[in-house]
């Protein structure tokens, strides 16, 4: 009976030991600690690995530093001049103004909630190509984005913040332009401001691409 007992322990610790072995594993493929891995696709991560630069196109560089007279003004919001602002704009916790890029259409409005809204510099122009100045064209997006690297936009934040999660930014296949957004995080990593995502998916708390010395 002793020995029966003996074997029946011996089973039992086996058993514990490949438990803990199991364990051991899922815990090592998973990451220790809750650590994610840059590069394993989920989420946003900090260092902008998700965007992939290499297939940015070869002739879009950092656009030439406009004067201060060109950025200055509030040119960038003509769809919203003279409009009240929305009664949910997001709170603002500092006294300058937060650049915010990203995507607003009929598939992503990541960042229709920041446009007119005092606080915040989102690009908000008319779609209407009768409007003249007003109007939006890819020439105001890229003056919008240098005016933006610059750091020359009227009481601008040091900061530029990535209100998209970079899952609603793909990278473009091969032969397609891809998202207007994708464009700007193109020119601004030409601009050496890279952009960066936050762990939580690149919400507009916590992703910030750094302006470094007022930009080029």
């Amino acid at each position: 009976m002793v020995k029966n007992s003996k074997r029946t322990g011996t089973g039992g610790e086996a058993r514990i030991h490949r438990s803990l072995l199991v364990a051991l594993l899922t815990a090592l493929a998973m990451g220790c600690g809750g650590v994610t891995d840059p590069n394993d696709g989920d989420g946003g991560t900090k260092d902008g690995s998700e965007i992939d630069f290499d297939t940015c196109p070869a002739n879009l560089s950092c656009p030439p530093r406009p004067s201060p007279e060109a950025c200055s003004g509030d040119w960038w919001n003509s769809a919203g001049r003279g409009q009240p602002a929305p009664a949910d704009c997001p709170g603002v916790s500092s006294s300058c103004a937060t650049v915010i890029l990203g995507r607003c259409n009929a598939q992503y409005d990541d960042i229709c909630k920041y446009r007119n809204c005092p606080g915040h510099i989102a690009l908000n122009m008319k779609d209407d190509k009768d409007a003249g100045e007003e109007a939006w064209s890819i020439g105001k997006n890229d003056l919008f984005i240098a005016c933006a690297a610059a750091g020359l936009l009227d009481n601008q934040c040091p900061n530029i913040v990535i209100g998209s999660p970079s899952e609603h930014i793909p990278t473009p296949k091969p032969g397609e332009t891809g998202s207007v957004t994708y464009r700007e995080l193109c020119q601004l990593n030409a601009c050496g401001c890279p952009p960066r995502f936050s762990e939580d998916g690149g919400t507009a708390s916590g992703s910030e691409c750094h302006v470094t010395d007022g930009g080029p």
